[in-house]
This record gives structure tokens, sequence and C-alpha cells, in this order.
């Protein structure tokens, strides 16, 4: 989970230094977790599901926001 969480915490970094908005971040991080890495996880399901997706959401709030809150 740490590294997921490392790695969900780098892209973010990275859209948000090339000036992406949070609702953008998210929408790429969204679209990447449902396209690609997830797809085979309904976001309704059990813990592996709707709580990793949401996880990794929260996650990648925090990241966009940790400079400001610094």
């Amino acid at each position: 989970m740490e590294a997921l969480r490392l790695t969900v915490c780098e892209f973010t970094s990275a859209l948000r230094d090339k000036g992406v908005t949070p609702e953008g971040v998210l929408i790429s991080l969204k679209t990447l977790l449902n396209n690609r890495s997830l797809p085979l996880i309904p976001p309704y399901a059990d813990w592996s599901g709707y709580q990793l997706r949401e996880q990794i959401s929260t996650w990648c709030i925090k990241e966009f926001f940790r400079k400001e809150t610094a």
C-alpha cells in the first residue's frame, strides 16, 4: 500500500507542478484507475474496489494541498 500511496503522490505532484487544477488531477487519476489500473475491480465492490478508490482519491487530494498546509 505504501508503494501505491507514493505513486499516487508522485502522479499528483507532477500534474500540480504543471498547473493542473485539483479537479483536473483527480479526474486524470480516476480516469487512469478506471481505464488502465483497476478496470476489473468495480467501484461498488468491497475494500478492494470502492474503498481502495476512495483511499487513492484521499491521498491525491492531501498531496495536492500538502504544500499549502505545510
